[in-house]
């Protein structure tokens, strides 16, 4: 039985449900497709930042990058306890050295999904495109994503060389695709999240009802602190004469904005829960990359509204949008949205050509000889 590892943003000190379900999904997909031994790495606390500048330039972007906003965090301890007994769903590890995993000796080492390849002025985290000294095994990465379309430039020869040595390469976003080739990355292909790779029936099987929901609701994760969103959305609600169903604090952040916003509040919410929450909602409004994954996958009615930082976070949202011919449902005002139609039909005919390009890419890599491109 070949051993496959897959390192992506996986973590155990954090609640971030879109994290915790692609880590599951892709795990359980290659495990029962291939009947291969799959493990979830743990790699947050392996320092392994190559240093592309000088300590000077270094210490000017981190200056210029830092926000300056009093930051009060909450005690999210027990939905981080309830997203780590999910985790426990699927065999995962976690690591402290690079050599820890290459004595470990996957056959395969996969990286993605998520944003795993994050850029930053100043650094560059090599070990999630797999710059890993003796590791002999294939390396492929599975819907990596760099999270905006944008490369510093003093990371870009770093990230060619180490992309060089890949047997295979897919991206989440199709901007990606873009900006890999004009580095000089070519052979990239687009696929699908691996959520999508696990049918809607079989994302049901783990959901868990949330008891305090008696009536129906509009179920709200916003993970931006936009007090006129929720504002809008409050008397879309009030018009639609229905209760709000909110996870206050997402991120662990405190958020003033959801002190008085949501009819229902979901404090410790577990990924199951959050599953079930979407699925049997009226309405839907997010700003995150996976709560709009899974209203599309759940066949709701839901609206993108814009998260309001200085990079451009909306890239992943809007591009999966535009691929399922959907991007009206990308907000940026509350007018008209009950002329809004969702064709399912149409929706699920893209997403199923989608699913066929990923798993032929997968099964390239994870079944064919291989080949170095």
């Amino acid at each position: 039985m070949k051993k496959v590892g897959i390192i992506s943003e996986l973590t155990l000190s954090n609640a971030n449900y879109g994290n915790r379900l692609q880590a599951y999904a892709l795990n359980v997909y290659i495990s029962n497709k291939y009947k291969y031994d799959v493990t979830s790495l743990i790699t947050d606390k392996i320092n392994y930042k190559k240093r592309t500048l000088n300590l000077l330039r270094r210490a000017f972007y981190k200056i210029k990058d830092f926000s300056y906003k009093k930051i009060k965090y909450c005690d999210i301890s027990d939905r981080i306890e309830n997203c780590n007994k999910f985790t426990n769903l699927i065999k995962n590890k976690e690591y402290y050295t690079i050599n820890d995993i290459v004595n470990e000796n996957y056959d395969i080492l996969i990286v993605g999904s998520d944003v795993v390849w994050a850029q930053f002025h100043g650094g560059l985290n090599e070990l999630k495109f797999l710059n890993i000294p003796k590791y002999q095994g294939t390396k492929i990465s599975y819907a990596a994503s760099f999270g905006k379309n944008w490369i510093p430039e003093e990371n870009k020869e770093s990230i060619y060389n180490d992309l060089r040595e890949f047997d295979g390469i897919s991206v989440r976003e199709k901007s990606s695709v873009n900006l890999l080739e004009e580095i000089g990355i070519n052979n990239v292909t687009h696929v699908c999240d691996p959520t999508l790779l696990l049918e809607a029936e079989e994302w049901r099987k783990i959901e868990s009802k949330c008891d305090k929901i008696k009536e129906k609701y509009i179920f709200t994760y916003l993970l931006g602190d936009d007090s006129n969103q929720k504002e809008q959305i409050k008397k879309y609600a009030k018009k639609k004469k229905i209760k709000i169903v909110n996870i206050p604090n997402p991120n662990g952040v405190y958020n003033k904005n959801d002190e008085n916003f949501g009819d229902i509040n979901i404090e410790n919410c577990s990924p199951q829960e959050w599953l079930w929450l979407i699925d049997n909602a009226e309405y839907v409004f997010t700003d995150s990359f996976h709560g709009t994954i899974f209203s599309s996958i759940f066949e709701k009615k839901f609206f993108v509204v814009k998260r309001k930082y200085s990079t451009n976070i909306n890239i992943r949202m809007t591009d999966y949008l535009k691929y399922i011919n959907q991007f009206d449902k990308f907000i940026s005002d509350f007018e008209d949205l009950d002329q809004k139609v969702w064709d399912y039909g149409s929706i699920n005919e893209k997403l199923s050509e989608f699913k066929k390009i990923s798993i032929n890419y997968l099964n390239k890599y994870l079944i064919t000889e291989l080949r170095k491109i």
